[in-house]
């Protein structure tokens, strides 16, 4: 890539499309869109029982702390380019109506796909249809206004695989190596594999009269046992694994970048530092730690948590949007372990110099 590119030129003045709005990720990334001057932040935003997704936006501003300390003008300012559209990642075409509809078709330069069902526990119906089809749905988008379409992975769907795995654009046959899928099976083979999968399993229940709890059950553990079966830890970036193939293989036109954030934390910079959006993954070990429900960490020492501030993320979505002027089609993996290892040692003691400081402050 040898062309210069710019974030702002990229977003000043534009329209985006965003999904996961209500999550950390997807409020870190308004807050920094907005920051740019986008013209509009559209965020496809799910009702919920007794709130609209205009009521549902409007909290997002009221019970975040950078978004809430705002002044009661810069808010009312921000709330005006953030446009609520009803949708549901599960539903036929997003569940979006068709005057809203008509809203996005009228114009939408970049679409950002941050929703996901990131639990490792997930039934395999709900994790295939949220983290691939509704990615697939999120790109149809894309793709009938000509925007571009960044989809956010993980840095994990490469987790059948050991060793130092580049941010390139491998076949699918290249991909599954070092994984046990079976060698004479294709993508398409493998998502109606799954989808049967399910039939199977919601047959057995009705025909046996089981209950919705059984059910459940049942597609947490195939889940579970299909992802492990075929290499991977998770359902999770199982099914991130196989979205990015399947995003791949439907993209026609619309520019499409495929980022791989690692475990994310709290941000080193914006909105401000050590900004976080409630108690995420290691945060409970780290506060049971200093609770003292355990007192040790049965980990190898050298071994590195690869973690990335939430704003060098959310730059690195925002940068992986302006190099589609150039590129059609690129993957970005966005991690710390290659340039600024956390070895699992210094985290350690980083903790226990933290809470030991703490105890004699407050004694």
């Amino acid at each position: 890539m040898t062309a210069s590119v710019s974030i702002r030129r990229t977003f000043r003045g534009k329209r985006v499309l965003l999904s996961g709005s209500s999550g950390f990720v997807g409020k870190a990334i308004i807050e920094r869109l907005l920051s740019i001057d986008v013209a509009a932040v559209y965020i496809l935003i799910r009702a919920s029982k007794g709130q609209t997704s205009e009521m549902r936006k409007t909290a997002i501003f009221d019970e975040d702390p950078h978004f809430g300390a705002a002044d009661a003008g810069a808010k009312k300012g921000m709330l005006k380019r953030i446009i609520a559209i009803e949708g549901d990642l599960m539903q036929p075409d997003l569940g979006i109506d068709p005057l809203s509809r008509r809203k996005l078709m009228a114009g939408i330069d970049v679409v950002i796909h941050s929703a996901g069902l990131t639990t490792f526990h997930a039934p395999l119906d709900e994790a295939l249809e949220i983290n691939i089809r509704g990615a697939l749905k999120m790109q149809k988008i894309a793709e009938a206004v000509g925007a571009k379409f960044v989809h956010v992975s993980t840095a994990f769907v490469n987790s059948h695989r050991t060793g130092v795995i580049g941010a390139s654009l491998e076949s699918f046959a290249e991909a599954v190596q070092g994984s046990n899928f079976p060698s004479d099976q294709s993508l398409q083979d493998e998502l109606r594999f799954l989808d049967s999968r399910v039939k199977e399993i919601r047959s057995e229940q009705e025909s046996a009269g089981r209950s919705k709890r059984w059910l459940s059950n049942q597609l947490i553990e195939e889940a579970r046992t299909i992802a492990n079966e075929r290499g991977w830890p998770n359902i999770y970036t199982y099914t991130k694994f196989l979205s990015e193939f399947a995003l791949r293989a439907e993209r026609e036109d619309s520019p499409l970048a495929l980022v791989r954030p690692s475990v994310i934390w709290a941000a080193r910079r914006y909105p401000y530092t050590g900004w976080i959006d409630g108690v995420r993954n290691i945060d409970h070990l780290i506060i049971a730690y200093g609770k003292g429900e355990f007192q040790c960490f049965p980990v190898n020492p050298d071994h590195c948590l690869d973690v990335i501030p939430i704003d060098d993320v959310v730059h690195g979505l925002l940068a992986s949007a302006a190099a589609l002027e150039v590129e059609p089609e690129i993957v970005v993996q966005i991690g710390s372990s290659a340039n600024n290892p956390l070895p699992l040692v210094q985290l350690a003691r980083a903790q226990y110099e933290y809470f030991m400081a703490m105890t004699v402050r407050r004694a």
